[in-house]
């Protein structure tokens, strides 16, 4: 059986325009936009390159006397940020648009049954996502929208944009899908090529590749016409599901032309030269990796991870990894954290946003943001309360403008006490 096979079928294109009638926000039409500048907390927007969870903005000066809002929302990976500050964000009650004041809900899209992808943002100020059987880019045009819809074969799991306004779908079904978006409707490029697995995080896109994580194998891909280049074994970023239940991390490093992919236990890099090799990025003994890699800006990655000593004692430490050496740099010690509780920011100044859970304070979160030089004295924090009945380990998206933190919480074991949570300095 082939990897991949291309497959034939009809593409339903519909042009949706809606009017407000009470709760529903049906469109009226409106101006254009304005060119946006754009934010993602996963970064499948157009900013080149840039899609390696590394904010494309540089967050708040500090975080002292910061406040918290929140909202209770099974948020799907994290938000898409506008050119206005609007957060849009796929939900499992609906794609929602919300004004960054107050997280107010400025428009939704679909019942409060139906589960939405996390959102990219087009060159041409589209938010894609989509929903069971369909693709979907929406304009927005403030309390309005107009939105094109695409059949696709499954539900939408992953969608991604790259600079030139393409747009990549991935589905349930183990499709991916190709389209162009013009002023009147979604193209397929390419597809519906089937896959022999199932795509189980954010879509890579680097200079021409299309770039796919399928749990033990990745698929590298022609971003123009769905070609094959490389089905890459010998990586396994699969979530152990005994005890504790364990991160996968699949991120691109722009500088160094790689994937850096792996689990809880060992990290490997994937080069996108011709030739696709794999080699141990950080394989070391008695560390276990607790959350996501984040990449800086000269392409060296930090990895929270917690150590054990030979007498049992566990350390959790950040540490600081150059290419594919073991140099290691601890730029904070002893986090006070439990595993599975650690997640990791970065924005384009290069200062990381690192959410731990505080032991010491009756298990409450706390973010903090750390500057370079990366030592105490450049450290504020801010504590966010835990939910009432907090029982299990959460993982977050960390997002950021220059004036707010967005993070999208959520329980790897069930969806309760999911929260979307706003810090503001």
């Amino acid at each position: 059986m082939t990897l991949l096979k291309k497959q034939t079928t009809s593409l339903v294109l519909l042009l949706v325009s809606f009017t407000c009638i009470g709760s529903l926000l049906i469109s009226c039409g409106g101006s254009s936009p304005s060119t946006p500048t754009i934010e993602n907390a996963i970064l499948r927007s157009h900013q080149g390159s840039n899609f390696d969870y590394r904010s494309s903005q540089a967050g708040p000066e500090s975080l002292d006397g910061a406040t918290i809002s929140e909202l209770t929302l099974i948020v799907n990976e994290g938000p898409a940020i506008g050119h206005d500050g609007t957060l849009y964000i796929g939900t499992t009650t609906g794609f929602k648009a919300l004004n960054p004041s107050d997280l107010s809900e400025k428009w939704t899209v679909g019942s409060d049954t139906a589960s939405f992808a996390a959102p990219c943002i087009t060159t041409s100020n589209h938010i894609i996502t989509g929903s069971s059987d369909a693709l979907y880019a929406i304009q927005d045009l403030g309390t309005n929208k107009t939105i094109f819809e695409a059949t696709v074969d499954g539900t939408v799991t992953q969608v991604a944009t790259d600079g030139e306004g393409r747009i990549y779908a991935t589905t349930s079904e183990k499709k991916l899908y190709g389209f162009t978006l013009s002023e009147t409707q979604l193209t397929v490029q390419f597809g519906p090529i089937t896959l022999e697995n199932a795509v189980v995080s954010p879509i890579l896109i680097h200079e021409n590749k299309v770039i796919l994580n399928a749990g033990t194998e990745a698929y590298i891909l022609n971003k123009e016409n769905g070609t094959l280049l490389k089905k890459v074994t010998g990586i396994d970023t699969v979530k152990d599901s005994t005890d504790p239940p364990a991160f996968m991390t699949f991120v691109l490093n722009p500088v160094n032309n790689t994937v850096i992919a792996g689990n809880d236990l060992a990290l490997k890099s994937i080069s996108l030269s011709a030739n696709f090799t794999v080699s141990n990025f950080i394989d070391e003994a008695n560390h276990i990796f607790l959350g996501n890699v984040v990449m800086d800006s000269e392409g060296n990655a930090y990895v929270p991870f917690f150590q054990y000593d030979l007498f049992g004692s566990v350390t959790t430490k950040i540490g600081f990894y150059t290419n594919s050496s073991d140099n290691e740099t601890l730029i904070r010690n002893n986090l006070n954290t439990t595993p599975d509780d650690t997640s990791i920011g970065i924005d384009s100044n290069d200062t990381l946003y690192v959410l731990t859970k505080d032991n010491a304070a009756g298990n409450d979160y706390v973010l903090h943001q750390v500057k370079k030089p990366y030592n105490p004295s450049n450290t504020s924090t801010v504590t966010i309360t835990k939910p009432s009945t907090d029982d299990a380990p959460y993982k977050v998206r960390i997002s950021m403008t220059n004036t707010t933190i967005y993070l999208s919480q959520f329980n790897p074991d069930t969806a309760a006490n999911d929260r979307f949570i706003k810090v503001s300095p």
